[in-house]
């Protein structure tokens, strides 16, 4: 609530606050989809975050109210089958850099 006002009153009658209240509603829902992911794994679940879909759409399907927006789709189910392994994944030493920055 505190963090609302704060944005609220720093970005009032300007279109930044707009953009700056749809990404900390994305960020958030991204938080919440995290755990759910986690949770439903911890359960025996799969899960997997979706992009791409018409967010107007999927309002009027499921007929969401007016002042509510569609900011991600979460499937969670059991998979129909394993996953194919992923390749051209980079080791660890290729991706990690400790104590230093690079030169």
């Amino acid at each position: 609530m505190a963090g609302q006002l704060l944005l609220r009153s720093r970005y009032q009658n300007h279109r930044l606050y707009f953009l700056v209240k749809a990404l900390v509603l994305q960020r958030c829902a991204a938080f919440a989809a995290q755990n759910l992911m986690l949770s439903a794994k911890a359960m025996g679940y799969d899960s997997c975050p979706m992009i791409g879909f018409d967010p107007d759409t999927v309002a009027q399907l499921i007929h969401l109210p007016a002042d509510h927006l569609v900011v991600m789709l979460l499937a969670i189910g059991r998979a129909a089958a394993e996953p194919p392994p992923r390749g051209g994944q980079l080791s660890i030493d290729e991706l990690l850099i400790n104590n230093r920055f690079i030169d």
